[in-house]
């Protein structure tokens, strides 16, 4: 036989079969060291070669013969080898196994319960995995009857140390216990829980691996879960900027974040094992129980609300989010908080500004339409008054100067009666033309019609006002039964001193058209209006005694 030497292989010959999860170079160097342990448990000659190139991987011995026979190809940590040894050769391992074997291993399986059981003839490598193919849902061809075939579906990360578990439970001949992934018919991995024990031989040493295996692929992703849970929990709680407390199914506070004790300035034991409702308002924390809560919980959208929560003496107004969720059978709920104390504030206080606002906007506008009244008012008053002043100077004082003028025509005063007359016209004249009104005569009356309805006023006789007038006194009779006539005095038995005639003030003949101001609309009530009126009427009444000043030949309507 030729004997084949050992070669120092590098990464390039740790080749992988096609869709195989190549080993990481960190790794290269344990599935290396993991494989000489594996071949180093057989007692008869084996190698390691490569399918590929058919180069020795590795040995249990140096200058192992290399014609050995046979061999049988099997996957390790990604490699595609074939195994060389002349222990394959003999006849089926179920018929060597001992009965004490069978006995230990039994019970071992009754008392952990695993449903997949296997038998490890250590020296040869041969096993018997009752249960592999339903486990891993592979075909019964694929079922490892080697180790090196088992270690073949285990995950290359989980590879090397769950030999270094096998081979030192192998070298104390103790119990073995361990966790790693195992590769199913469809390429994704499970997780398996490992437990055996080793049995020895004759000779002491290590001979026989019995154990079973446990599928805790759910308990490691609950494990997992649990694992996230909590870390998902303690961020919440314990990193939260904002307050936040967990209630459980009975109603009572378990857990406070520091925010949230740091907020109310109180310990956490200070909160925890109170009933929320002492915390919280009774109607945020009501919710759905018995077999309706989870579907609630569920269905429900979170909603926030304002409420006020008193701890320890300190109030404070949260805008809170109660969000349940059950854990089992038991509806807990989460209670997350923002603080808007100062912005509700802010809101009262902005309330209070806008209705003091408004109150002083209304009672700016009711003295701004008292006002505009009042403006209107006194305009009305200093019209009425240019307008009277004018008439009593054109229909009364200057006719009356001008008969004074005629009586004393020879006297040097004559002049000065020129001067008076011509300074009332100098006076009249601007008021006339600021109002933009020009007199008329009331009923169409003359001038010479008005003087005598004056006179008659005053009490005079017709032959007492020939005489002022220098009239006859027939014209004077016929200046009287004008008068009456335009009256409507006629057969009325109504003498004309007893009749009053309202001087009027017509529009000039202009072309521009003259607005007659309008009381502006308040927007109150009158009575408001009215009581602003009064105040005001009230004190401008001091002007005179009836309000306004009356001057000589005024009569109200």
């Amino acid at each position: 036989m030729r004997t084949v030497p050992e070669q120092n292989l590098g990464d390039d010959s740790l080749r992988t079969s096609p869709g195989d999860a190549k080993p990481s170079h960190a790794h290269a160097t344990e599935i290396r060291r993991a494989l000489t342990t594996v071949l180093g448990w057989r007692s008869a000659p084996a190698l390691a070669v490569s399918q590929h190139d058919a180069v020795v991987v590795e040995s249990n011995r140096p200058g192992v013969d290399g014609g050995l026979r046979p061999s049988r190809a099997f996957e390790f940590g990604g490699l595609s080898l074939r195994l060389v040894s002349d222990s394959l050769i003999g006849g089926e391992p179920e018929r060597e196994i001992p009965t004490l074997v069978i006995d230990t291993m039994l019970k071992s399986i009754v008392e952990a319960h695993f449903a997949v059981w296997y038998v490890w003839h250590v020296p040869t490598g041969t096993m018997i995995v009752p249960g592999m193919q339903e486990l891993l849902d592979i075909p019964n061809r694929d079922v490892p009857t080697i180790v090196e075939e088992w270690f073949a579906r285990v995950h290359p990360e989980d590879l090397a140390r769950m030999v270094a578990e096998n081979d030192e439970a192998l070298r104390a001949r103790s119990g073995f216990r361990s966790e790693y992934r195992l590769r199913r018919g469809d390429g994704s991995y499970i997780s398996i829980s490992d437990w055996g024990i080793v049995i020895a031989g004759g000779d002491g040493n290590a001979e026989w691996m019995a154990g079973g295996l446990r599928d805790i692929t759910l308990e490691k992703s609950l494990a997992q879960a649990r694992e996230e849970s909590a870390e998902l929990r303690e961020g919440l709680f314990q990193n939260a900027l904002t307050p936040a407390f967990l209630i459980d199914g009975r109603g009572v506070l378990v857990d406070a974040s520091r925010s949230a004790t740091s907020l109310f300035r109180v310990e956490r034991d200070g909160l925890v094992g109170q009933p929320a409702t002492a915390i919280f308002p009774e109607d945020l924390m009501s919710r759905p129980k018995g077999p309706n809560a989870r579907d609630a919980a569920n269905r429900d959208a979170p909603e926030a609300r304002e409420v006020e929560v008193d701890i320890a003496g300190t109030r404070k107004w949260l805008l809170a989010t109660v969000v349940p969720f059950m854990v089992g059978h038991e509806q807990m709920a989460f209670v997350l908080g923002v603080d808007v104390t100062e912005r509700k504030r802010a809101v009262k206080a902005l309330a209070k500004s806008e209705a003091s606002l408004r109150e002083k906007t209304r009672d700016l506008e009711r003295h701004n339409v008292a006002l505009q009244v009042l403006m209107e008012q006194r305009r009305s008053d200093l019209e009425e008054r240019r307008r009277v002043l004018a008439e009593n100077i054109e229909l009364l004082v200057l006719p009356t100067l001008d008969r004074i003028a005629t009586a004393i025509s020879d006297s040097p005063e004559a002049s000065l009666l020129d001067v008076v007359k011509q300074t009332l016209n100098e006076i009249a004249s601007p008021l006339l033309e600021t109002s933009g009104f020009r007199l008329a005569h009331s009923h169409g009356l003359s001038r010479r019609e008005h003087e005598v309805l004056q006179l008659v006023r005053a009490g005079k006789t017709t032959e007492e006002i020939a005489r002022v007038l220098y009239l006859s006194p027939a014209t004077v009779t016929f200046h009287r039964g004008n008068i009456r006539q335009k009256l409507g005095l006629r057969g009325t038995g109504t003498s004309l001193s007893q009749v009053t005639v309202t001087t009027v003030i017509a529009p000039s003949e202009m072309t521009t058209h003259v607005e007659i101001p309008v009381r502006p609309t308040s927007p109150y009530e009158p009575a408001d209006v009215s009581a602003l009126l009064g105040h005001v009427d009230e004190e401008s009444s001091n002007d005179s005694p009836s309000g306004k000043p009356e001057l000589q030949g005024e009569t109200r309507t």
